[in-house]
């Protein structure tokens, strides 16, 4: 009587609980040799397996039916030892805990497990079987990170080890090569029969193995299907009588065997093609009893992250667990009572109730002493230098170029033989040492640290009316033309991060002029007007518009002794900051959009007129400015960032189509990391003082940015801002979320850029003081760090 799923599902749970309590595991960094060295050999038989049927079929030797598994899928087989290969190095091997005792003995635990349940199945294992089979066995011993994210991998391996043992065992109902091309040679004197009975007779009896029961089946088959003699047919029977078997027994048992093997190989290659369809991820996170704990979050933040950003923090779960050896689980536990316990001010900015505040944030000082760990002095050099990183960067980089310049003294000196040209050569060595002795520390610095990610909110299903967002585009209006293409600017960018509380503008002015109004220019208004209102009946929604317009008229400037939008793009920015923040002085003459949401946009993206939004950019850079590790923190005066990010500045990089319009494009367009601007990947300044530079290009937080911003820069000493805006509301950098960036086409045009920016970096210099004064000319105290204070430097020295 056969019995039913429910009682077959119990059993299999008993199973896998049964197994679970006989194995006993050691910790991890086991060795891994025996495991390798396995798969070696399983991949070597294997492919001689494969390499002998396929002679056989070259020599028309029939081969077994469950053969056929082998010689069609052998190319499925060898991608995944591949996949083995390149993705299960020992050193993640060593970790994975070992079996200390039992006949699987010094093998890893996961590797017996699915041994184990792929030897219960008979090689039938699809995913969700394999789901529970695994929860199963940690309801009474929990699995490790490492070896639930190991079992795509493990899960391969152990399949090529079962098939190497079927066809192994396959190859037993398999004629002998030897015995097959003696075969061939006799099977002509069976085509001459009756005349040559005794001598086939005789010559089977002399050259072929009669012991072997194969051979007894395959004469047998062969005689019935090719050879009418019914003498033949007797003398087989009466030659297997004599090793006391039964002719009809051996075939029928054959063909039970070939049945089985065929349905065996058959499973196991659809288990290895449904593993290696399988998004591993998301039934990791179903399994993983670290990953169930840490969503227990108190601040109801970890499980609505991002899967890299859970990610990061489960990654650094399993290092403390390695270095500490506890068991992950507990220390999971362990955070999320911290987080419980922790005293908070009951504002959304407190970021301790968070589990992610203890594992890469301030409050992984506490988690040792929760845990009782002992520090251990095998920390990563990394996390030791970044206690004190002012010390570590600006000690080191004095030591450098002191040294550079000895060199370098040492070898005029040598080769002058007076040491007279040292003075005069002084600055020049100065400014030489300097810039390697920077190029050299940044270079240790980047191979110190570990390019690091700031973790993000998911919120590609949408954003939170909380978070509602506008992306800008501080231009000019000169043209018709330059309207119409500003408005199809923002179209694109609109198709590209379509969501419902994502809102696009373009904030404009006119260029500078003599006079107030210039004739045609109303012109060039109503048409940006009218391609605004275009846009918006085009993808109407209820009640709200989705496209803005913001123009500026001019104001006289007596300094330039010209009229112009004041403080040109900065201006742009601040009084349009204002505006949201619900002041009503601004030089906005005309407002295009429903004007009701304004109050409700919380960030801005700020982008130029030749910068592309790839898809979904503006939803991962809201994301990770509304993490609460990265939320903007002020102190109590509200002027100074103390925690978080008020600014958030992509990775740029260069269009593709930008970089070949001409050869110097070519030639310097591709060169990342080159030019800060152009190559904003993760540098030293973030990795070692959470900062990172602003190019222009991000994304800021309204209410802190105009807080401390909006009157303490004075009106017309500011050309280049971006650097100092980044400096007062904390830059951070984030280098997987990328914004793409055109690249000048001349070297005309390039210089023009850089002599723009070396004005600018000039006009930073009174920001190195103690104070400067505000917008309405009070000296006020300069709130910036050493760091910031050493970029405008080092901006200069560039």
């Amino acid at each position: 009587m056969k019995s039913s799923p429910h009682q077959q599902l119990n059993k299999f749970s008993q199973f896998a609980r049964q197994l679970a309590s006989e194995h006993i595991s050691g910790s991890s960094c086991g060795s891994c040799y025996e495991m390798q060295k396995e798969f070696s050999r399983n991949i070597k038989k294997l492919r001689q397996i494969y390499q002998r049927y396929q002679t056989s079929l070259t020599h028309k030797i029939a081969l077994p039916p469950a053969s056929e598994w082998l010689v069609d899928n052998m190319y499925l087989i060898n991608e995944q030892i591949q996949y083995i290969r390149r993705n299960f190095p020992k050193s993640y091997c060593k970790k994975l805990p070992s079996l200390i005792d039992g006949p699987m003995r010094g093998y890893k635990r996961i590797y017996a497990i699915i041994l184990e349940l792929l030897e219960k199945t008979d090689g039938r294992c699809d995913p969700e079987m394999l789901k529970e089979f695994l929860w199963e066995y940690q309801t009474v011993q929990p699995l490790t990170m490492g070896e639930l994210w190991a079992v795509p991998i493990v899960f391969r391996m152990a399949i090529i080890h079962r098939l190497r043992g079927l066809f192994e065992t396959v190859n037993q109902d398999l004629l002998p090569v030897k015995q097959a091309n003696i075969f061939k040679r006799i099977a002509p004197l069976l085509n001459d029969l009756p005349t040559t009975v005794h001598q086939s007779i005789r010559t089977i009896e002399q050259r072929m193995d009669l012991t072997n029961p194969t051979v007894l089946v395959y004469l047998a088959k062969h005689i019935r299907e090719y050879v009418e003699s019914n003498a033949l047919n007797r003398w087989v029977e009466a030659r297997t009588a004599t090793h006391n078997l039964s002719l009809i027994d051996l075939i029928e048992d054959e063909q039970r065997r070939q049945s089985q093997n065929r349905v065996s190989a058959g499973q196991l290659i659809s288990s290895l093609r449904q593993i290696s369809r399988t998004i591993w991820e998301h039934s990791f996170e179903e399994l993983s009893l670290v990953e169930l704990t840490l969503r227990q979050d108190p601040a109801g933040v970890y499980p609505q992250m991002d899967f890299v950003s859970r990610d990061i923090l489960r990654h650094k779960l399993e290092k403390l667990a390695l270095r500490w050896r506890i068991s992950e689980l507990i220390i999971a536990e362990q955070i999320i009572k911290l987080a419980e316990n922790a005293n908070t001010t009951g504002s959304e900015l407190d970021a301790k109730k968070h589990v992610g505040y203890y594992l890469v944030d301030e409050g992984s000082r506490q988690l040792p002493g929760a845990v009782g760990a002992q520090k251990s002095p095998h920390c990563h050099l990394g996390e030791k230098l970044a206690a004190s990183p002012n010390i570590i960067y600006f000690s080191t980089l004095a030591l450098l170029i002191l040294f550079s310049m000895w060199a370098m003294g040492e070898f005029i000196v040598e080769n002058t033989k007076t040491a007279r040209l040292l003075p005069i050569l002084a600055l020049p060595t100065l400014v030489l040492s300097g810039e390697w002795a920077i190029r050299q520390l940044h270079f240790l610095l980047v191979a110190i640290f570990p390019a690091q990610r700031l973790l993000k909110m998911d919120f590609q299903k949408g954003v939170p009316k909380d978070y509602s967002t506008m992306v800008v585009i501080p231009t000019m209006l000169t043209s018709v033309s330059i309207a119409e293409n500003l408005a199809h600017k923002l179209e694109i960018y609109y198709l590209a991060n379509q969501d419902p509380n994502i809102y696009f503008a373009l904030l404009t002015d006119f260029a500078d002029a003599n006079d107030e109004t210039v004739p045609g220019e109303e012109k060039v208004v109503k048409a940006a007007i009218e391609e605004i209102n275009k846009l918006n009946q085009k993808y109407a929604v209820l009640e709200n518009t989705r496209f803005f317009l913001f123009h500026r008229h001019r104001l006289w400037n007596p300094l330039e002794d010209k009229w112009m939008g004041w403080e040109r793009k900065r201006g742009k920015l601040s009084e349009f900051n204002a505006l949201l923040c619900g002041e009503n002085e601004h030089s906005f003459s005309h407002i295009v959009g429903n004007t009701k949401i304004l109050p409700l946009i919380r960030y801005v993206i700020t982008l130029d007129n030749d910068t592309q939004l790839p898809r979904d950019a503006a939803k991962n850079l809201i994301g990770a400015l509304s993490h609460p590790l990265n939320r903007p923190q002020l102190d109590p005066t509200g002027k100074k960032v103390i925690r978080g990010y008020g600014l958030l500045q992509p990775k740029i990089t260069m269009s593709y189509v930008s970089t070949h319009r001409s050869f110097y494009a070519r030639i310097f367009g591709g060169q990342s990391g080159i030019d800060i601007y152009s190559g904003a990947v993760s540098d030293p300044y973030q990795d070692l003082f959470k900062r990172g530079i602003f190019t222009g290009k991000g994304i800021y937080d309204v209410r802190v940015f105009h807080q401390i911003l909006g009157d303490r820069i004075p009106e017309n000493m500011v050309l280049s801002h971006d650097l100092l805006e980044g400096s007062f509301i904390k830059t951070g950098l984030v280098t997987d979320i990328e914004l793409i960036d055109d690249y000048p086409t001349t070297y005309l045009n390039d210089l023009e850029r850089m002599h723009r920016w070396a004005r600018g970096d000039w006009q930073l210099l009174p920001w190195l003081y103690a104070k400067v004064p505000n917008r309405h000319g009070i000296k006020t105290n300069v709130e910036l760090d050493l760091i910031c204070r050493w970029q405008i430097v080092d901006n200069l020295r560039r």
